[in-house]
């Protein structure tokens, strides 16, 4: 649109998205704040307000371009996806400065719309960080009041080993407010891009104090100091280790795989993070002591009707009957019951659990109670009345009583058999007289069907090869009369003319013989060689192809139906090669040989790739197949794109005819 253009963001921010989609015209000075992926887009700030810019190629944006830059943009306004963007037309750099100072990140304004693409700062603790293969970035989840914070950043080998160093510090993190929307403009994630690994610094905090693990568990704040703590090592799961003191377990989540010696005490160092029924710690650090210390598994009290979170993370052992195993190679569950109390049992990683461990056994187990809880809100939940155990390994299940070889589901496909048999023996004896008298009339029923099919498949053959093949070629005859009326002489359109009334006779001459064929007057026209002189030469003339025929051996009488199979077969591959093959010749040669006569048609065209021959709606070689099965021929088809086709049947002289129809 004409006008004056747009110079300032807060104009463009301000605009609906259908006048941002009329590309207004967009002129302004700004700040780069962060440059994309391949450079294919960025942020930039004018100290007020911010936007995402698009930049049509790499190109366009001069190489010193980086943040702190201040650049003038032209180009022009698109609405975007959750506010009005920009696609620049010309980036000019102006000059360099240092790059913009964030501002606070305000967790009660965190959602408010004027908050994209806004340039802040928070600090945080580095819980864990994704890598999704497929895509070039990694995204790193930072804790921070209360809440998960999800930031992405262009992924590198140098920015992912950073961040393993980084793993469950507390960081201060500087990036761009983004916004994730759906088709109606409505926010439905937050989140934060990182232009860089220099925009995330890790926070040099004081050693942890060391604390009883029964403190840690009743701590009111999180993320906020770290804290240390020592204890027994329970359970070791790769980067999950379970540690037991004096008033308490806790669940340690460490950035690196360690793989520790049961019963070891270990000091553990890191920040607290909220859980369902206390916090576990996120470490930074984990460092084995000297001590030792045997690790006995803790009774479960089943008589009590409901579990307090004393329980949670604990080592225990309790003893239950399997209800049923359902096994993966990941995940193995075991569904137990114990003293009238349903629970899952969960083994990590593919189990060889062997015959004895199944439904209707009883196990004692041993490992890590899990509390869960039916609250909504489950991180308030003091008490619940359902766990669910974590075994470390399957030493951990010892088999008590094996499982009954009568069990419930034997005993049903035992009761199932039996009664199959019996209605089986009642239905058969039922069945059997029917049987009799009705086989006749299904044998007769068959019969008539067949005969029906066979008498189908014979009339949609001769209408095929008669009246379809001789109207496709006056169709192209007509249209080459019409030309040839419009660009040549009057004799040339005479001349054509008269070689459509010839196909108008032959095809009626052709439609006379199918009928009487149907009708059971089995008649031939003659000689093969006769057959080839009157039609396939004449057509071979019209489409300008040169046709040889060739003989070799003694022609031998064949009877009328076998003949008139042939020379369908032969007609249907000869008007093939006429129509559609682009072939400058054809070759026709009769072998008659001792024991049988082998018709060999080829061309020199532009052949085909049978195996992708599309066969709906083409019913030509479905009816040359089943022509050559009728007189007990054998057929033959060899073709390949640019290379031409060979056609070969093959008649055998002691097997002339099969069958009529």
């Amino acid at each position: 649109m004409a006008g004056e253009p747009l110079r300032s963001i807060a104009e463009i921010r301000e605009l609906s998205a259908e006048d941002a989609g009329q590309k207004l015209a967009v002129e302004l000075e700004a700040k780069i704040t962060l440059i994309g992926y391949l450079r294919s887009g960025g942020f930039i700030h004018d100290g007020e307000n911010g936007i995402y810019i698009h930049f049509n190629n790499k190109d366009q944006v001069p190489a010193e371009v980086r943040p702190g830059s201040v650049v003038r943009i032209q180009g022009a306004t698109v609405p975007g996806g959750f506010t009005p963007h920009i696609i620049a037309k010309k980036v000019q750099l102006l000059k360099q400065e240092a790059p913009l100072v964030p501002d606070e990140l305000d967790r009660t304004r965190l959602f408010q719309s004027d908050q994209d693409c806004e340039w802040v700062w928070f600090s945080g603790t580095l819980m864990e960080v994704s890598d999704f293969s497929e895509r070039p970035y990694l995204f790193i989840k930072v804790w921070w009041h209360s809440r998960a914070l999800i930031i992405r950043v262009i992924k590198s080998p140098e920015t992912q080993k950073i961040l393993e160093g980084l793993m469950h510090h507390r960081v201060k993190v500087s990036a761009i407010v983004a916004t994730r929307s759906n088709q109606e403009r409505q926010m439905t994630m937050r989140y934060f891009q990182l232009p860089s690994m220099r925009d995330i610094e890790l926070i040099e905090s004081p050693p942890g104090e060391v604390i009883p693990i029964g403190q840690i568990l009743q701590k009111d704040a999180f993320d906020e100091e770290p804290v240390a703590a020592e204890g027994i090592v329970t359970h070791s799961d790769g980067k999950t280790v379970y540690l037991r003191g004096d008033e308490g377990c806790l669940r340690v989540r460490l950035p690196k795989s360690r793989s520790l010696e049961l019963g070891a005490e270990v000091r553990v160092e890191g920040y607290s993070l909220p859980g369902a029924f206390g916090p576990d710690l996120l470490a930074y650090s984990l460092t084995p002591t000297d001590r030792r210390a045997e690790v006995l598994p803790r009774p479960f009290p089943l008589e009590n009707d409901v579990y307090t979170a004393g329980l949670q993370n604990d080592l225990v052992r309790l003893s239950a009957k399997v209800l049923s195993v359902a096994a993966s190679d990941k995940l193995t569950i075991i569904h137990c019951l114990a003293d009238g109390e349903p629970f899952e049992l969960y083994l990590s990683g593919p189990a060889n659990l062997g015959r004895e461990i199944a439904a209707g056994c009883e196990l004692e187990i041993t490992g890590i109670c899990e509390l869960k809880s039916d609250e909504p809100n489950p991180t308030v939940a003091s008490v619940t009345d359902r766990f669910q155990i974590k075994a470390r390994n399957i030493d951990d299940l010892i088999v008590l009583q094996a499982a009954p070889w009568w069990s419930a589901g034997r005993l049903l496909v035992a009761l199932g058999l039996f009664s199959a048999a019996c209605l089986l023996a009642v239905a058969w004896g039922l069945s059997l007289r029917r049987r009799v008298a009705s086989q006749t009339a299904i044998i007769s029923e068959q019969i008539e069907k067949e005969a029906a099919h066979k008498e189908r498949q014979h009339f949609a053959r001769e209408l095929h090869d008669t009246l379809q093949q001789n109207l496709t070629g006056i169709s192209m005859q007509v249209e080459n009369a019409q030309l040839q009326f419009e660009t040549q002489s009057r004799e040339k359109s005479e001349e054509n003319l008269e070689r459509i009334h010839q196909l108008i006779v032959e095809c009626q001459q052709e439609t006379r013989e199918a009928i009487s064929q149907l009708r059971g007057a089995a008649t031939t026209r003659g000689s093969l060689a006769i057959f080839v002189e009157d039609s396939m030469r004449e057509r071979a003339r019209v489409a300008e192809v040169k046709f040889e025929v060739e003989t070799i051996g003694q022609p031998k009488p064949y009877d009328s139906f076998t003949v008139r199979h042939i020379l369908r077969i032969l007609h249907e591959a000869f008007v093939n090669a006429i129509n559609h093959s682009q072939a400058n010749s054809i070759r026709l040669i009769f072998d008659y040989q001792d024991e049988q006569l082998v018709t060999t048609l080829s061309d020199d065209g532009r052949g085909f790739d049978p195996r992708t021959v599309e066969t709906e709606g083409h019913f030509g070689l479905i009816g040359m197949c089943e022509r050559a099965e009728l007189i007990g021929a054998e057929l033959q088809l060899d073709s390949s794109r640019n290379k031409g086709t060979r056609i070969s049947l093959k008649v055998s002289a002691s097997n002339q005819q099969l069958e009529t129809v």
